[in-house]
């Protein structure tokens, strides 16, 4: 569906069958995340819990190779399967996946985190040995991604099982269930949040704005998500011919519900408060109040990976407290210092009423 002011809204089993993938594996972390952990529907604890007991454990321990919680190589098959518009169903998107090369699909693995791709090349093995070693990935996921780089096209060939595996043993079932629920989310964003433009768009996702900054004449692709809960993924691409720069954005059917409340209760004051209490957030505040630093230079600077640096800024600016502004490729991050002038007013209003 294309809206005004270059928004598109899609769904997509693809998206849902990459993102179940993950939420299996890292469903816990996932939830620790969140600043609200009653915000998501109990449906998926259940669901998780469920599909734990009966899944394999060959299928559990390729989901850890390859949707870990720090590298989620798999999801970055999201975005692919979009740019080469194979994700409206399961069997084009495996059909693509069989018929791409191992070399071409190891290089969407490396496009993780706040990985910035430079290799258009792989085939010299030092330097994606060197490439791999200079990400801020743990060593852990370094040494994985380094192994299958080794043996590339059995990669592809646990890949592909693995998908195929899932597909079959769940998702195949809920499939109609899943996409139901994409649409109605569709629906929703049109009739109850009065999604029409971009100021709206902003304004049920207001993350958006403050964490990527968001160019105006670029795209914005929008799709829900069952299993992403009150998370997000997104990515930009700026590309190199006459094409349109596009931002894609795979969110949590539940977030738009839990960001429209615009009044901040006792309770989600107290949440403010618990995400501000964590020594790693307040270090990464004082940084950015000096000088605002990009994602892999904040990662540097506080020797942490950048999964881990991407969810701090979401949960802070998810609280209007970090922004974001656009400098070339690179998305800078800063403190808004007023906003957090007006948090901490709150929550000492709170705690002294």
């Amino acid at each position: 569906m294309n809206l005004p002011d270059r928004i598109q809204l899609v769904t997509s089993p693809v998206f849902d069958l990459l993102a179940s993938m993950f939420r299996l594996n890292a469903h816990d972390k996932l939830r620790g995340s969140i600043h609200n952990k009653d915000a998501e529907d109990p449906y998926l604890d259940n669901w998780v819990n469920q599909k734990l007991k009966t899944l394999p454990t060959s299928v559990k321990e390729e989901l850890e190779v390859f949707f870990n919680y720090e590298s989620f190589i798999g999801m970055s098959l999201v975005r692919q399967s979009f740019t080469e518009n194979k994700y409206e169903s399961y069997a084009e998107f495996l059909e693509y996946i069989k018929e791409i090369p191992a070399a071409e699909l190891y290089k969407c693995f490396l496009k993780t985190g706040f990985i910035k791709i430079t290799l258009k090349d792989i085939s010299d093995q030092q330097t994606v040995l060197e490439f791999i070693k200079g990400t801020n990935l743990p060593e852990v996921e370094k040494w994985k991604l380094t192994y299958l780089y080794l043996d590339k096209e059995e990669t592809k060939a646990r890949f592909i099982n693995l998908i195929q595996k899932c597909w079959n043993l769940y998702f195949e079932d809920e499939q109609e269930e899943i996409i139901q629920k994409q649409q109605e989310m569709i629906q929703q964003l049109m009739d109850q949040y009065q999604l029409k433009d971009r100021d709206s768009l902003f304004a049920i996702f207001p993350h958006l704005n403050r964490d990527n900054a968001i160019p105006e004449e670029t795209v914005i692709v929008s799709a829900p998500s069952v299993f992403y809960g009150l998370s997000s993924l997104t990515s930009f691409s700026e590309t190199d011919d006459d094409d349109d720069d596009v931002f894609f954005q795979l969110f949590g059917i539940y977030q738009p519900a839990y960001h429209q409340k615009s009044l901040m209760s006792r309770n989600e004051l107290m949440d403010s408060f618990k995400t501000l209490a964590d020594e790693k957030r307040i270090r990464m505040i004082q940084i950015l109040s000096i000088q605002p630093s990009y994602g892999y230079e904040l990662a540097q600077k506080l020797e942490l990976s950048n999964s881990t640096v991407s969810h701090h800024l979401s949960s802070l600016a998810s609280l209007g407290i970090v922004r974001s502004t656009r400098k070339d490729s690179r998305v800078y991050y800063e403190v808004d210092k007023e906003r957090l002038k007006e948090m901490m007013q709150g929550i000492t209003a709170t705690l002294v009423d």
